[in-house]
């Protein structure tokens, strides 16, 4: 008899809304299909952002809306869920209360999303489920997540990512900073158009000038409302630019009041299309793109995706992993990095790795951190030559790296800082990390140092290397016909932390003879 399809339920807590959607399991590689989707409107976003808490009689709320999602979920016979809150609980200074109070009065626990977090989850739904992705993607296009708090932009050509900047720009959190200036404004629209150009044009300096862009994706929880407005159904992906413009115009002319009481919009809703179809205006008018796209997919789409993932229940048919590694390179090359000796080591570190992961229960995940880590570990040399890898350590701490938890990020930041000294790290020298994520820091540190003495003269003297383990020895084969000697002094200097993490000594050959 067939196993029955299990059902699959995530609930966002967002900044403009709570969402709870239910997914059963597709069979043959299909995404999840979602049988149900619940909204529960509040704001929680207008008080982090005014005030910077969420005040009682919203936390009241909060829970209630939630209880009524622990209703619907019984009716499905589910007991639990995927619970995350997004910018409005992240900012909140009352955030931890907040948590504990929906943990005692509804048995939800709630996970706290990161920014880079949310955009992945993000980009999971989008590469998923908007099928033109991948020729978007091919030809040059932005990428536009317009979240309530933030605005995240991504650019991508010939199939990478190239980078992704995070915007204070949210729908909402522009709607509560005009609404204190709108007393003062003789022109909303002028003002509002104002205060999104300010920020946009900051952000334009930053971006990759050799990207031809052909198209804009425009995601959101918004989307639905604006394309209905348009005049187009939820399916609709394609949108006429000239038909986004005309909107833009119907909707300054609107108020949201209007919206609520002619056009059934949510009362919550209504209030932030007007920054959003604006935000949209903006970004059509970049040189170069003719198309937009408005797939309608949003953060519970990407945690269902993400739950199916881990139960082995879909396999992504797009690496996003890769995608991690390539924003990396984009961003090393904004720093003037040496390519051919970042190659080199990261291939050198990615070997050692490899070698080790077996033995020594190295994860998946903890080759990404090496491998970003590696691919970024000299960026600050463009800042200062000496002491750089504290520089490195700057810059990629204050980075967007999308796919990168913020502690993944500081785990990346710790190891590409290791890479230069000759000391073994002590726990002073990694303040703010907990005991599990130093047992990552401490392994992958070692081999990303190890792997930067063996191109010591910046003049890939090896190529490539097979390393091995034999008894209590780490064997690494020096194949070339070139004077390795700064290599090799270098590679034992800087070994002696690789033998204090992995208890192996280094043996080096030299075209196949012991040295």
């Amino acid at each position: 008899m067939p196993k029955k399809p299990e059902l699959l339920a995530v609930i966002d807590v967002g900044s403009n809304g709570l969402t709870l959607k239910i997914a059963q399991a597709e069979r043959r590689g299909s995404p999840p299909r979602i049988i149900e989707s619940v909204r529960g409107s509040l704001a929680l976003g207008r008080d982090t952002y005014n005030e910077q808490v969420i005040r009682e009689e919203n936390i009241v709320r909060l829970c209630s809306i939630l209880l009524g999602f622990r209703q619907k979920l019984r009716e499905y016979r589910l007991t639990e869920a995927r619970v995350v809150a997004t910018s409005a609980v992240r900012e909140a200074g009352n955030r931890d209360y907040v948590i504990a109070r929906i943990q005692q009065e509804t048995g939800f626990s709630v996970a706290v999303l990161d920014n880079s977090q949310e955009r992945y989850l993000h980009l999971q739904a989008v590469a998923s489920l908007f099928s033109r992705f991948g020729d978007c993607s091919q030809e040059g296009t932005l990428l536009v997540d317009i979240g309530a708090g933030s605005l995240q932009v991504s650019s991508f050509y010939h199939g990478e990512l190239y980078f992704s900047h995070n915007l204070m720009l949210g729908s909402l959190r522009v709607n509560e900073a005009l609404n204190r200036l709108r007393d003062k404004a003789k022109d909303d629209r002028r003002l509002l158009d104002e205060y999104v150009s300010c920020e946009l044009n900051d952000a334009y300096t930053l971006e990759t000038e050799d990207v031809p862009y052909r198209s804009l994706i425009v995601i959101g929880s918004e989307i639905r409302a604006l394309k209905k407005l348009a005049g187009y159904k939820r399916s609709d992906d394609c949108i006429k630019p000239q038909d986004a413009f005309k909107l833009l115009n119907k909707l300054s002319g609107l108020t949201p009041l209007t919206l609520t009481t002619q056009y059934g919009v949510a009362p919550d809703m209504a209030e932030v299309l007007l920054p959003s179809a604006l935000i949209i205006g903006k970004y059509l008018q970049r040189p170069g793109i003719s198309a937009l796209y408005m797939p309608t997919v949003d953060l519970c789409d990407g945690l269902i995706l993400d739950e199916a993932i881990r139960q082995r229940q879909y396999r992504l048919n797009y690496n996003l992993e890769s995608q991690v590694v390539s924003a990396s390179r984009h961003l090393a090359c904004r720093f003037a990095y040496d390519k051919a000796h970042t190659d080199n080591v990261t291939g050198h570190a990615l070997a050692l790795f490899d070698c080790l992961a077996l033995a020594y229960k190295l994860t998946p995940r903890m080759r990404l951190l090496l491998e970003v880590a590696s691919v970024l570990h000299d960026i600050g040399k463009v800042i200062r030559l000496n002491d750089h890898s504290r520089q490195s350590f700057n810059i990629i701490l204050s980075s967007d790296i999308p796919g990168l938890s913020d502690r993944e990020r500081l785990m990346v930041a710790y190891i590409a800082r290791q890479h230069s000294a000759f000391t073994s790290p002590d726990r002073g020298d990694m303040p703010d990390l907990d005991e599990n994520e130093r047992k990552t820091v401490l392994p992958l540190g070692s081999i990303l140092r190890l792997a930067d003495g063996l191109d010591a003269s910046h003049r890939q003297k090896l190529p490539a290397i097979k390393p091995r383990i034999r008894r209590s020895l780490l064997v690494i084969p020096f194949d070339t016909t070139e004077d390795t000697t700064l290599e090799r002094s270098t590679a034992r200097d800087k070994g002696h932390y690789f033998t204090q993490v992995f208890g192996l000594g280094l043996e080096f050959e030299i075209n196949g003879g012991k040295l």
